[in-house]
């Protein structure tokens, strides 16, 4: 944390002097000699360790339930989930052992029961219906409302989307999407972690990913880190897989779950240190702010009645001090105040466990301190006013905010160096965001400056990428 203040702070020796994985891993990494320690006694425990990551922040193990049991003090079960897939689960909490104090911080994995989930697109009753006028926006369009006319599409960059499961029909779908609305062909660069994967759940996100990330950046290099799952372990691997190879400054993470559930497994800690090294990598990860508004997990009257009630609470990893968190907005094309305004179900507000990070000191508006708050900036993201997908022959209305081929815009205008996007975003002028002072995300309204529901709200492109 020290190296990163000195890197992202004006006039210090390290200003803007980026690690590069090889320094990381040197400087700053658990050492050989610690990794072969952890693995003699993951050993002699009877558990088997496999090859640690090359940034050495991850040993993979196995071991039999019983062993698993003994170790950690859990008791493994096999539960029957959705379609009668059979899940692993501990009916008791588990504990970290002595003999690890010191050489680990997590242990994810023992259990499959939480999946992280996508974002949910499209859904009926998450439209703001007493604002909204229905509305469907393709990339063209939104090159308009946010006043993206400039000459710098993300040349010399590249984007990463980080997703999970089958891409058979992701390349042809963004291939249909570029020739429909006229924008240059981008090609997907995959790059596997694990094993291959059929499922299709994620494919109409993937979809949007990559449609939106490149026609923002169309001339930066699209590359599409796929995991084998949506369980904790997995993610935070592909994850870092992408901060190891460093090969794409900026990448998008339309997945997340509750703060304090992330907390619970182990997925806060664990990924909280794979982003440590992407910032000081100059690296930027952006994450959706969530999609119940102010509540953690909206309630089935809340939607019934379209009103994000629940128990308050952020979502993770957009709650990360080390991670851009997206929030969304309601475009409504009126004058003034009513052109844009906050998303009934755009997710915001403080975290519970993740400290103030310093790019946030003097966020201003309605920020109350002390703890990271989020979002930091916003994107239009109701279904009510959703972007055009393509994905099979069909046109698709759905939505998600896009910042990420935007950065690399921003990115491609100066050289590339401008490192973690939050410490650029808390220092660009009043004016390269819209102002959004009208609506709410449940207990958190839009005020001028910042906000729990919109954080400096949406961009005015232009302007953004040249004060960044």
């Amino acid at each position: 944390e020290r190296t990163i203040a000195a890197i992202y702070r004006p006039g210090s020796p390290s200003w803007h002097h980026f690690l590069t994985p090889g320094q990381f891993t040197s400087e700053f990494a658990p050492s050989p000699a610690q990794v072969a320690r952890l693995s003699r006694e993951l050993a002699r425990v009877g558990l088997r360790p496999g090859q640690v990551s090359s940034n050495h922040l991850m040993l993979p193990f196995t071991g039999t339930a019983a062993s698993l049991d003994r170790v950690f003090g859990v008791h493994l079960v096999e539960v029957s989930g959705r379609g009668g897939i059979l899940l692993r689960a501990s009916d008791v909490t588990g504990r970290l052992p002595a003999f690890l104090a010191g050489l680990a911080d997590a242990v994810v994995g023992l259990s499959n029961l939480d999946q992280l989930e996508i974002q949910r697109l499209d859904l009926p009753g998450q439209g703001n219906k007493l604002l909204a006028i229905p509305a469907r926006y393709n990339p063209n369009q939104f090159f308009q409302i946010y006043d993206a006319t400039g000459p710098y599409l993300g040349q010399g960059q590249a984007i990463a989307v980080i997703a999970e499961g089958s891409l058979k029909q992701t390349p042809s779908d963004l291939y249909n999407f570029d020739r429909r609305y006229h924008l240059p062909f981008a090609k997907i660069n995959k790059i596997r972690i694990g094993k291959s994967d059929d499922n299709t759940d994620g494919s109409l996100e993937w979809d949007l990913d990559t449609q939106y990330a490149s026609s923002w950046a169309p001339d930066a290099k699209l590359m599409v880190y796929v995991g084998s799952g949506f369980s904790v372990a997995t993610m935070v691997a592909t994850i870092n897989m992408w901060v190891t190879q460093d090969v794409a400054k900026q990448a998008s993470f339309s997945i997340g779950e509750c703060e304090t559930t992330a907390q619970a497994t182990g997925f806060e800690k664990s990924l909280d240190q794979v982003l440590m090294e992407a910032v000081a990598q100059g690296q930027s990860f952006f994450a959706p702010s969530g999609d119940t508004g102010s509540a953690c997990h909206g309630e089935p009257l809340g939607i019934a009645l379209d009103i994000p009630i629940g128990q308050p609470g952020v979502d993770y990893p957009a709650a990360s001090p080390y991670a851009v968190a997206v929030g969304g907005t309601s475009l409504l094309g009126g004058p003034g105040p009513l052109r844009e305004v906050a998303w009934l179900y755009g997710g915001g507000g403080p975290s519970l466990t993740e400290p103030e990070p310093p790019y946030q000191v003097r966020a201003g508006g309605s920020y109350l301190g002390i703890l990271r708050g989020t979002p930091d900036v916003s994107l239009d993201a109701d279904p009510m006013t959703g972007y055009d997908v393509i994905q099979g022959l069909s046109l698709i209305h759905i939505s998600e905010p896009t910042w990420l081929g935007l950065w690399a815009r921003a990115q491609s205008a100066h050289g590339g160096n401008l490192g973690f996007a939050n410490y650029t975003i808390y220092t660009e002028p009043e004016a390269a965001f819209n102002q959004i002072i009208v609506g709410t995300n449940g207990l958190w309204p839009a005020t001028p400056f910042w906000s729990y529901a919109v954080g400096r709200g949406s961009p005015n492109v232009d302007v953004f990428v040249a004060d960044a």
